[in-house]
């Protein structure tokens, strides 16, 4: 594989180590420079900023360790290799202290070379990409509909760009509303695997036996109803991603079931006993933290511990309150459009007011806020007063009793239970429309009317 346009500067003093890591990397298809001393690495690199650098520890002029310090002083960012005779731990230490990628001793060997070599050039892709990811970002205040530049923000926008490559399993966790299927639909959007349809189901919304035949396909007249074959949605997702939304709800034998599938990547459809290969992405996302269902015996330890590979955690929307105006200008936006109106401002103190507010149903109930300020407001300034009442009687609560001295969870069980029932009177006491508004299963609201003593008779 070529890599003609990257360019090697090697800063080594030895004529027979110059030609050897010269014949070796060109011979891997790259551009070559070679340097004998510090000082003149140091010039070759401000005429040209190389992609990589390859130092000697022991050149005659400056030692390696200061060559690489005022490299990073021109360039912060610089990639470089360390390479030495003297192979111990300290100059290793040093090194990467110093900025170093990597660290290699004399004599070189060839493998371990191009490994290196390779290895920093992904790196190096990855934190160009990343910083115009990140750029991009910033500009636009948003990524794949996910709206925020919070650091939180950014460390998610970051951490989804480095996993997409990989095929391994994704667990997205986070509170209700928090954006967590806009997050896999962006690890989809930017794999490999993009330029096939995602195939998404949500685990809480269908009955066991559904589930089951919508996932794993069944064959004709493997029971009553079943007058065809049906391929299921694991075989559907051939070759792009299979998200599993709130997978804390499968039920344990189905949990059995999709375990088997991961580990075998063989899918046996309901009514057969011959297994289909099978080449899918999975993304798993919980509303619950799973290694506490796990340890509540409520979910398998062994499907905990395949889908626990790469671990996505969504920030709630009380952790990001630096981006409440950016979304107060995103989703105003949208709605103000929608209605064919002016777009809406808000006072420094609706906004204060909208900061100072726990979100219990985090970007979701923000958006369904928004959409009802700007649907209701008769002025084309958002005072405090067209606020939702719930919103300022919740907050001006706060601020007069001084949280009750209450915990962060007593806090938020209160705001919680104060907006499911504000859901469930806005949607007539009808709990599948609440659960529908708020985007979570009808099971799911049933246990958390239990949880709360919400009986819906307002």
């Amino acid at each position: 594989m070529k890599h003609k346009a990257f360019k090697i500067l090697v800063i080594d003093d030895e004529n027979v180590m110059q030609s050897f890591l010269e014949r070796a990397l060109t011979d891997f298809g790259f551009d070559v420079t070679l340097a004998s001393t510090g000082q003149q690495g140091l010039a070759c690199y401000r005429q040209l900023l190389f992609d990589l650098v390859l130092i000697d520890l022991g050149l005659p002029d400056l030692s390696g360790f200061e060559v690489l310090s005022r490299l990073k002083e021109q360039k912060n960012d610089v990639v470089a290799i360390v390479i030495t005779g003297f192979g111990t731990v300290e100059s290793a230490v040093k090194a990467m202290k110093l900025g170093a990628v990597d660290f290699l001793t004399k004599p070189v060997d060839l493998d371990h070379l191009e490994i290196a070599v390779r290895k920093a050039i992904k790196n190096h892709r990855q934190v160009e990409r990343i910083q115009v990811l990140e750029n991009q970002m910033i500009r636009q205040g948003s990524f794949e509909g996910m709206v925020g530049v919070c650091p939180a923000m950014l460390r998610l926008y970051r951490l989804i760009n480095q996993l997409a490559d990989s095929d391994a399993t994704v667990l997205i966790q986070g509170e209700t509303g928090t954006g967590k299927e806009l997050a896999a639909k962006a690890i989809h959007n930017q794999s490999r695997r993009r330029h096939k349809r995602v195939v998404s189901i949500n685990c809480g919304a269908l009955q066991e036996t559904l589930l089951e035949s919508e996932l794993f396909g069944h064959e004709k007249g493997s029971f009553t109803g079943a007058v065809h074959a049906k391929r299921g949605l694991i075989e559907e997702a051939e070759g792009s991603t299979l998200v599993l939304d709130e997978i804390n709800d499968m039920s344990p034998a189905l949990q059995g079931k999709l375990l088997r599938v991961i580990q075998e990547r063989e899918v046996m459809r309901v009514g057969s006993n011959r297994p289909n290969s099978v080449d899918f992405r999975l993304i798993a996302i919980a509303n619950v933290d799973l290694r506490e269902r796990m340890e509540e015996k409520t979910f398998r330890s062994d499907l905990f511990y395949r889908l626990n590979v790469l671990l996505v955690e969504m920030p709630p929307l009380r952790k990001r309150l630096m981006d409440i105006p950016l979304l107060i200008k995103h989703f105003g936006t949208i709605y103000a459009a929608k209605l064919e109106q002016s777009r809406l401002e808000f006072s420094p103190e609706a906004i204060m007011l909208l900061k100072n507010y726990a979100w219990p149903g985090n970007v979701r109930e923000f958006e369904n806020t928004i959409e009802q300020v700007v649907l209701l407001s008769p002025s084309k300034t958002i005072e405090i007063e067209d606020l939702p009442q719930h919103i300022v009687a919740t907050v001006g609560e706060v601020g007069n009793q001084g949280l009750r001295n209450e915990s962060l969870k007593e806090a938020r069980n209160r705001f919680e239970r104060q907006y499911l029932e504000d859901v469930l009177v806005q949607a007539g006491g009808n709990v599948a429309a609440a659960a529908k508004k708020v985007e979570i299963s009808q099971r799911y609201f049933y246990q958390k009317m239990r949880h709360y003593s919400i009986t819906g008779r307002k």
